[in-house]
């Protein structure tokens, strides 16, 4: 699988559904970053973390407008960002719970690249 894991600072590009679910398990807060959604994606996002099919369907198409859907337990939004070069603007889709940040993209985001020590 395709993205980033980033658990106290610390972050892998080696991600896999085995260290999502450990970072699930631990107490620390994380923010997974993924550069899209193909069906392995898909059916983590249903499966693992539990989000609603609707809000994971949302997460595949992008082109959509600026959202925001509270479902049980986390909130789902589509947000476009400054982009860079020809781009106008990023769009950014965002699971957001207490314990954790998902966020798809298909577009470089430099805002999504910041620096993990400040």
């Amino acid at each position: 699988m395709q993205g980033t894991l980033t658990v106290d600072g610390v972050t892998s590009t080696d991600v896999g559904r085995a260290g999502i679910e450990q970072a699930l398990k631990e107490a620390s807060f994380f923010w997974l970053d993924l550069p899209g959604v193909d069906d392995e994606v898909a059916q983590m996002l249903r499966d693992t973390f539990g989000f609603h099919p609707l809000a994971v369907e949302d997460a595949e198409h992008f082109g959509q407008r600026p959202k925001l859907d509270d479902f049980d337990g986390f909130a789902y939004l589509v947000v476009h960002g400054a982009g860079a070069g020809e781009d106008p603007t990023v769009e950014v889709h965002l699971f957001v719970s207490e314990r954790f940040v998902v966020t798809v993209h298909h577009e470089e985001c430099t805002a999504l690249q910041g620096d993990a020590n400040g």
